[in-house]
């Protein structure tokens, strides 16, 4: 009966977060449940994955994208919906903080981006490039920085993906007449950076994750006190990007930001001890 219920929220009410809880394990219910719920919880599952999940879905309300956009995302774009516990597959803080390297997290990004199949017209491959790119750098200063592991999963994770707004805006927005919408015209990245931390609230993944994806280009906006996974993001991106187009590194970095923090002599440092 979940399963009826659950399209029919989908129809009536896309923005509204379906989550599917469920002792199922088998493949086929998991295939069926992909097209109706944005996440599945296999029994037994522990009750902080799930105030995680309500949490996140707390955020939709405070991020600013159309709302018809919004519609299109929460009834069509389907998340890494897998029959998990957090600590085996999805979970990107897992697929950081338990590997060396970030092959895992990319595997879990890749599987996000392939279910975007964006126009011809567009490449996704730049963006895939720039947000595998950024992501190395997160990892590269949260390692100088001696910064905890759940840290540098937020960081990592949300550097990976910050590049999915884009996409969802290549892929829906026409659809949803996200084209015209004024915030979009008047700064296409930020509203980006809107769109993917809209998606990744939807989908489940950790508030550190959305807020950094989300800030990332404005990190001063909820004034952190220390260098944190916002930070990070924002460094990690705007150093990736500038250099993916030839330009200085640190032409994108909001060096304010950085020198409220006491981190602008630190910014050398990373440049110079990042291996190429």
């Amino acid at each position: 009966m979940a399963i009826p219920l659950l399209e029919q929220v989908r129809v009536a009410a896309p923005r509204v977060v379906r989550i599917l809880m469920t002792a199922a394990t088998d493949v086929d219910p998991i295939v069926t449940c992909a097209s109706v719920a944005h996440r599945f919880l296999a029994k037994p599952f522990e009750g902080e994955e799930l105030e995680q999940l309500i949490e996140c879905a707390s955020l939709l309300r405070d991020i600013p994208i159309p709302s018809a956009l919004a519609e299109v995302i929460g009834s069509v774009v389907k998340g890494p919906l897998f029959p998990v516990h957090y600590g085996e597959l999805i979970d990107p803080l897992y697929c950081v903080t338990r590997s060396p390297d970030l092959r895992p997290a990319r595997v879990l990004a890749a599987r996000l981006f392939e279910q975007l199949r964006v126009p011809s017209a567009i490449d996704p491959n730049p963006l895939w490039a720039l947000g595998c790119e950024s992501a190395e750098w997160a990892l590269h200063i949260c390692e100088c920085e001696r910064l905890s592991a759940r840290m540098r999963a937020h960081a990592v994770v949300a550097s990976l993906l910050h590049p999915l707004g884009a996409m969802l805006v290549a892929r829906y927005g026409p659809e949803s007449g996200c084209a015209d919408d004024e915030a979009h015209l008047k700064d296409p990245e930020l509203h980006h950076a809107s769109v993917a931390s809209y998606t990744l609230a939807l989908w489940g993944f950790p508030n550190e994750v959305v807020e950094a994806v989300a800030f990332h280009l404005i990190p001063d906006r909820n004034q952190p006190s220390v260098l944190g996974a916002i930070t990070v993001t924002h460094a990690a991106c705007a150093i990736a990007c500038s250099l993916r187009q030839g330009d200085s590194p640190t032409l994108a970095v909001d060096l304010q930001h950085l020198e409220r923090l006491g981190l602008k002599r630190r910014l050398v440092s990373w440049l110079e001890t990042r291996p190429h």
